[in-house]
């Protein structure tokens, strides 16, 4: 099920502690790996790439915050890393990785969200909604306006407000199909720092958090409903890493396939 142009096809696990994190993932997600020798982990679900994880330490020395990163498909790497530094984000020059060439990038925001252009072997092919797939990616902005306009300009993705939400909450589309949202920073929230954040699919939200608490994880959102969407959590991995978990109310369909 290979991501067209346009649709978020990878995540990237950065963390400190490789070994103890692979097994937190492995119980509390059904997460499998295959090595990349000298690199990391290629992240499987069912079987099929749906990410990698990796040491939150480059060869460089360089040290990066422990996080989920996401990364979004395009045609090319390097034109597109122009369009995102043209329209305010910012960009790295392209960076052939082994499976494909990737640019790390940000909004003007400062929310990192990185570019894939997948080369032999190096398109993420899990299903969506297979349990502990990544299937719905969220926009925390503190200026929705100018992220729809950043993203529309880059992407093409359409957005469109969610009828009944408090606070509103902006659905990205994608040639159509729904791919994730935004969610607008409250007063209550705080000040947090725009970022991406990802929602993993799984049967049962209170077993999920159950899984995460046995395997050393802490839960951040208690478990509850969304009236027509379905029973969410936010949860953290041992090293701090959080995600959301979250059964859909009604399946969510799957990203087109490329011809």
């Amino acid at each position: 099920m290979e991501r067209p142009a346009g649709h978020f096809c990878w995540i990237t696990v950065v963390t400190p502690d490789p070994d103890a994190d692979k097994a937190f993932y492995a119980d509390a997600l059904g997460w499998t790996f295959r090595e990349l020798p000298g690199m990391g982990w290629l992240v499987l679900v069912d079987g099929e790439q749906a990410g990698g994880l990796f040491p939150n330490v480059t060869g460089d020395g360089t040290v990066h915050h422990p996080g989920i990163g996401v990364m979004v498909r395009v045609d090319d790497a390097a034109a597109m890393g122009r369009r995102m530094r043209e329209l305010g984000g910012r960009a790295s020059d392209p960076i052939p990785v082994g499976l494909g060439i990737m640019v790390d990038g940000a909004d003007p925001e400062g929310a990192g969200i990185d570019l894939w252009q997948a080369g032999p072997g190096g398109a993420a092919l899990h299903d969506p909604m297979a349990e502990g797939a990544p299937f719905w990616f969220e926009l925390l902005s503190h200026d929705v306006p100018r992220a729809v306009a950043f993203y529309g300009a880059l992407f093409g993705w359409t957005a469109a407000a969610h009828p009944g939400g408090d606070p509103p909450y902006v659905v990205l589309s994608c040639e159509g199909e729904g791919i994730g949202g935004i969610m607008p920073v409250t007063p209550a929230m705080g000040n947090p720092p725009a970022f991406w954040g990802v929602y993993m699919h799984v049967r049962d939200v209170d077993a999920a958090v159950g899984r995460v608490r046995v395997a050393g994880g802490s839960v951040v959102l208690e478990p509850h409903d969304i009236p027509g969407e379905g029973r969410i959590a936010g949860v953290a991995s041992p090293k701090g890493v959080m995600f959301y978990v979250m059964a859909p109310a009604m399946p969510a369909p799957p990203p087109a396939a490329t011809a």
